[in-house]
């Protein structure tokens, strides 16, 4: 899966190493829906972060997880107002 491939145009050379890149962002882009919420729809299982505690204590997030907690928190913000 490429998805950075929406929001930029790499420039490789002939030995197929990145050289350059140019940012294609929509004025309208939201990273928590454009990238978070697309990868919870295509691989919600996926990893997306491991938090360590101080006491080496692991979490693991997955996509789909931050995904329904960011739309959680969201939600709760909105409801303040």
């Amino acid at each position: 899966m490429q998805l950075f491939k929406n929001f930029c145009t790499p420039t490789v050379n002939k030995n197929g190493l990145l050289v350059d890149f140019q940012l294609n962002v929509p004025e309208n882009y939201n990273f928590g829906y454009d990238v978070v919420d697309e990868m919870a729809r295509l691989a919600p299982g996926d990893r997306a972060l491991v938090y360590t505690n101080p006491d080496k204590v692991e979490k693991t997030f997955t996509f789909g997880d931050i995904s329904r907690l960011s739309n959680k928190a969201a939600n709760a913000l909105k409801s303040l107002f």
